[in-house]
C-alpha cells in the first residue's frame, strides 16, 4: 500500500510540474481576466479573492480582487512550497499594522528552505481613498530561507517596519518595484528594502520617504557574497543605500552601480530626535564592508555625505575595519569610481578609519565632486594607503586629517568658479605623496596648507603634525595670496618642481615649520627660516600596481613615478605576500649589477616591493593570471 501511495504522489507531482512548465515556470504570466487556464486543477492554479496559502509545488496563485487581512491571521498569502508564482494582477493587499504581520510571507516550517518563487504585480499599501494614509503591515513582503526568488513590479509601502525584507536567502532578485514611506520611526531598523545575510540583485527600484533606510544590506564581513545593487532611486530617506559587514570578491561580486541617491534626508519628520538624524548619507559602507565596487552613481543634495565609508565602531573606536594588515594580500579593496557627488551638506566622499586599502582598489577615480559643503574628498582618522587619482573637484577641497598618511594622490584637479575655498589640506597627516595636482583658485584660497591637528573631543591627546609629505610636478595657478602655508611643527615637507602661473612661489611658514620648495627649473625658493632634514623621512608609498585577474601573462615595463627616479638598490628587500591562500614565495632578492630586477608573480600571488628611495622594474617582470604587483618607494 505504501508503495502505491508513493507512486501516486510521484505521478501527481509530475503532473503539477508539467502544468507549471506549460505556464512558463518561474516566469508564468497570469491569464488575462485573472482566471486559471481551462482544465487546470486547484493544485496547479487557483484564483483567490481572500487570503490563502500555497498547497503544492509548482502552483500559480492569481489574486482576483483586493484582499484585507482578517483579524487573527498574521499572513495574507503564505508560500511554503517550491516553484510557486503569486500574481496579484495589480490588486491591493491591506492590513491593520499589527505586530509580526506580513502581506506575503515565503517560508517553510522548521529549518527547511523554499526555492524558486515569483511574486509580481502586488500592491501592498493603503487603499487609494481620501483621508490620511494608514500603515498596513509590519512587513509587506518577507522571505526567510529562500533559494531563488523574483519579485517584480510590486508596491510595498506604508508598512510599520519594512516594505520588502529577505533573510538568510540566496539568488533573490527585487526589480521594478516601489517601497516608499515604510517605518514609523520607533526604531532604527526600518526602511524600504532589506537583505539580511542574503545575496542577489536589487535593481531598478524606487525607495523614497522611508523612516531610516532606502536600501539596507547586512551580512558577515568574513563570508563572501554576490550582490548587485544597480539603477535604483533612493530619495528622501534618512539614509539612501547602506551596506554593513559585506565582503565581496576579486571580480566585482559586490557592485553598486547606476544608483541615484538624493535628498537623504529631506523630511523634517526624520530629524526630530530619531536615531541618527545627522546621518543623511547617499551611499554608506560600514562594519567591515570591503571589496566593494561603487561605480557610476549620482549622489546629490544629501544632508551629510554623498558617499561615506567607515571602519569605526561607535563603542570601540577606530578599528580600521575596511582594510586588513598589508601582509594579508589583496583584501580590503574598495573602488569608488566615476561617481557624481554634488551639493551634499558635508563631504562628497568621506573615508573614516579606512586603513591599508590597496592602490587603485580603494580609489576615488574620475569622480566629479562639486559644491559640497565641507570638502569634496575627506580622509579622516587613520585612513591610510588610499590611491586617489583623476578626480575633478569644483569649489571643493581635498583634506587629509588626523594621521591619514601614506596616501597617493595623482592627477587630481581642484577648480573654483566662485571664490570658494579650494585647497589641498594636510591636517595632522604625514608621509603622503602628491603628483600632478592642478589647483586653480580664483579667490583668496591657499592651494597647499599644512596644519597641526588637535582632537577637540580629546584635548589630552597630543598634537598631530603634518610632516614628510611630498608634492611633485603640481601647479597652483591664479593664487591670489600664498601658494603654501604651514603652521605648527609641520616639518620636512617637500614641494618639488612646483609650477605656479607666475613662476614664483609665495609661502607663509610658521617658526616651527619647514618646507623645501623648488620651481619647474629646479631653483629652490626661500620658504621660512628652517631647513629640512633630508634623512628625517622614510616614506612608504604605493607607487604602481600591476594586476592580472586572468588571461595571458602581463609584462611589466619600467615603472617610475616622477620620471627621473630609476634603479632599485642592491640587496633591496622584496616581500612576497600570499593572496587568499594561493601559493607564494617568500625571500629576499639581490639585484643585478645593472640595478634592475626581473621576477615573476605566480597565479593569485601578491608581490610588494618596499623601498625607501626609488624603484624600477626590469623589462622581464611579468604578472601571471590572478597576480598582483605593488611597488612602494
Amino acid at each position: 500500500m505504501q508503495k502505491n501511495m508513493s507512486m501516486k504522489k510521484r505521478l501527481r507531482r509530475a503532473t503539477i510540474a508539467s502544468c507549471f512548465a506549460l505556464l512558463g515556470g518561474l516566469g508564468a504570466s497570469a491569464v488575462e481576466g485573472a482566471t486559471c487556464p481551462a482544465g487546470s486543477t486547484p493544485q496547479q492554479c487557483k484564483a483567490v479573492s481572500s487570503c490563502t496559502e500555497s498547497d503544492e509545488d509548482g502552483q500559480l496563485i492569481i489574486v482576483t480582487s483586493d484582499l484585507a487581512l482578517p483579524a487573527g491571521l498574521t499572513e495574507c498569502i503564505k508560500v511554503r512550497d517550491d516553484n510557486v508564482t503569486v500574481d496579484c494582477d495589480g490588486h491591493h493587499i491591506t492590513g491593520a499594522a499589527q505586530p509580526n504581520t506580513r502581506a506575503i510571507y515565503v517560508r517553510r516550517s522548521g529549518s527547511n528552505r523554499v526555492s524558486n518563487v515569483e511574486i509580481r504585480n502586488c500592491n501592498i499599501s493603503d487603499l487609494p481613498e481620501t483621508g490620511p494614509t494608514e500603515l498596513t503591515f509590519d512587513k509587506g513582503i518577507r522571505l526567510d530561507r529562500v533559494d531563488g526568488a523574483i519579485l517584480t513590479n510590486n508596491v510595498s509601502s506604508n508598512n510599520v517596519n519594512w516594505g520588502i525584507r529577505a533573510s538568510d536567502s540566496t539568488a533573490i532578485t527585487v526589480t521594478g518595484s516601489t517601497a516608499n514611506n515604510n517605518g514609523d520611526s520607533s526604531e532604527s531598523d526600518q526602511g524600504g528594502i532589506k537583505f539580511a545575510r542574503s545575496a542577489g540583485t536589487i535593481d531598478a527600484n524606487t525607495v523614497s520617504g522611508n523612516a531610516t533606510y532606502g536600501i539596507l544590506v547586512t551580512g558577515d564581513p568574513e563570508q563572501q557574497v554576490t550582490l548587485q545593487v544597480t539603477n535604483n532611486t533612493a530619495e528622501q530617506n534618512l539614509k539612501g543605500i547602506q551596506l554593513e559587514g559585506i565582503l565581496g570578491g576579486s571580480d566585482e561580486e559586490v557592485l553598486l552601480e547606476g544608483n541615484v541617491a538624493s535628498n537623504n534626508p529631506n523630511q523634517p519628520s526624520l530629524c526630530t530626535g530619531g536615531p541618527g538624524c545627522d546621518e543623511g548619507y547617499g551611499i554608506d559602507l560600514r562594519k567591515g564592508s570591503r571589496r566593494i565596487v561603487i561605480r557610476g552613481n549620482t549622489v546629490v543634495n544629501n544632508g551629510d555625505e554623498g558617499i561615506h565609508m567607515s571602519g569605526k565602531d561607535d563603542s570601540l573606536g577606530c578599528l580600521n575595519l575596511n582594510g586588513p594588515d598589508p601582509d594579508e594580500g589583496d583584501a580590503g579593496q574598495n573602488i569608488i569610481d566615476s561617481n557624481t557627488a554634488t551639493g551634499n551638506g558635508e563631504e562628497g566622499i568621506y573615508i573614516l578609519c579606512s586603513d591599508n586599502n590597496r592602490i587603485t582598489n580603494n580609489a576615488m577615480i574620475d569622480n566629479n565632486v562639486a559644491n559640497n559643503g565641507t570638502a569634496g574628498i575627506f580622509l579622516d582618522e587613520h585612513s591610510t594607503r588610499n590611491w586617489i587619482e583623476g578626480n575633478e573637484l569644483l569649489n571643493d577641497t581635498i583634506e587629509l586629517r588626523n594621521e591619514s598618511s601614506h596616501n597617493v594622490l595623482i592627477d587630481n584637479e581642484l577648480d573654483d568658479d566662485n571664490g570658494s575655498l579650494v585647497t589641498l589640506r594636510f591636517n595632522g597627516s604625514s608621509h603622503n605623496f602628491v603628483k600632478s595636482m592642478d589647483v586653480d583658485p580664483r579667490g583668496d584660497s591657499v592651494p597647499y596648507t599644512l596644519l597641526e591637528y588637535q582632537n577637540a573631543e580629546q584635548p589630552a591627546d597630543p598634537l598631530k603634525h603634518s610632516t614628510c609629505n611630498q608634492i611633485l610636478d603640481s601647479s597652483a595657478s591664479r593664487a591670489d595670496e600664498h601658494d603654501i602655508a604651514a603652521t605648527g611643527a609641520s616639518t620636512n615637507n617637500r614641494f618639488l618642481r612646483l609650477d605656479p602661473s607666475d613662476t614664483e612661489v609665495s609661502c607663509s611658514i610658521g617658526p616651527s615649520a619647514s618646507v623645501q620648495v623648488t620651481d619647474v627649473a629646479g631653483t629652490e625658493a626661500p620658504c621660512g627660516t628652517n631647513g629640512i632634514d633630508p634623512n628625517a623621512c622614510v616614506n612608504y608609498w604605493f607607487a604602481t600596481n600591476l594586476c592580472n585577474k586572468g588571461g595571458p601573462l602581463v609584462e611589466a615595463t619600467t615603472q617610475t613615478l616622477s620620471g627621473d627616479q630609476i634603479g632599485i638598490g642592491v640587496n633591496e628587500e622584496v616581500r612576497y605576500h600570499r593572496a587568499r591562500g594561493a601559493p607564494g614565495v617568500e625571500g629576499v632578492l639581490t639585484t643585478g649589477s645593472d640595478g634592475t630586477n626581473n621576477f615573476t608573480v605566480g597565479p593569485k600571488g601578491c608581490v610588494h616591493l618596499a623601498a625607501t628611495d626609488r624603484v624600477e622594474l626590469g623589462p622581464g617582470t611579468v604578472v601571471e593570471a590572478g597576480g598582483r604587483l605593488s611597488v612602494g618607494f
